[in-house]
């Protein structure tokens, strides 16, 4: 039986959203003709909050959602998928330390040996890979034949995964309706254009790869914690 991909992620939005972004990737070749007999995602992900909710009190909640993962999927469970937006403007703050660190307290709940986790940081937010697609968004219509995004939206000045901060803000600045997380989130991960992403992101990369090791992982059963200090 397959192993499920379980997808902890930060927002309403997200929990059907990034489920489906990990369909489309799974989806393509790249991860071999026989990944869907290895593994599946979860049809929603788990709401688990922003970075600073999971690691307080020494990462309490992190370990409790990923306990609370692994007793109700039990064995069915492959990996878990933690994907959280990397705006953070504390001073000093690295998405690659953050990560490493979500990563290594995992341990404490099993990770890395009957299942695998994997942390990623979407730079600076899930949505400014929408921006780094704008260019397969514009001018369409959504679910329903709602208009999306103008056809004549205004492309930010600085490279997505370094502004605009709000990335939110600048597709409801140009937006032919008001963005709705919830709807529009989903809506554009299945429309959006995964190339245009993959040559602007490296954030997005990141979760390509994370997520052939998840699968890699599940092939082989040597589970992991990712990322880690080699």
């Amino acid at each position: 039986m397959a192993k499920l991909i379980v997808t902890f992620a930060e927002g309403e939005g997200e929990e059907l959203a990034v489920p489906a972004l990990i369909k489309r990737l799974l989806s393509e070749s790249t991860y071999g003709p026989d990944v869907w007999s290895h593994v599946q995602p979860d049809e929603r992900a788990w709401r688990v909050g922003n970075l600073g909710a999971l690691q307080k009190n020494n990462f309490e909640k992190w370990k409790r959602m990923i306990l609370s993962a692994r007793t109700r999927y039990n064995a069915r469970l492959g990996g878990i998928c933690l994907l959280l937006d990397g705006d953070s403007i504390a001073p000093g703050w690295c998405p690659v330390n953050a990560a490493i660190e979500l990563a290594s307290h995992a341990k404490a709940a099993g990770a890395g040996t009957v299942f695998s986790v994997a942390v990623i940081f979407a730079r600076l937010e899930y949505e400014s890979w929408f921006i780094a697609g704008a260019k397969s968004l514009a001018g369409r219509t959504v679910t329903g034949g709602l208009p999306g995004l103008r056809a004549n939206y205004k492309a930010p000045l600085a490279h997505p995964e370094a502004g605009p901060r709000d990335a939110k803000g600048w597709l409801r600045a140009n937006m032919a309706t008001p963005y709705k997380e919830t709807f529009h989130q989903l809506a554009f991960t299945k429309m959006v254009d995964l190339a245009l992403i993959r040559s602007e992101i490296s954030s997005f990369r990141r979760l390509e790869h994370a997520l052939e090791q998840l699968v890699n992982a599940v092939r082989t059963g040597n589970h992991t914690a990712t990322p880690f200090i080699a």
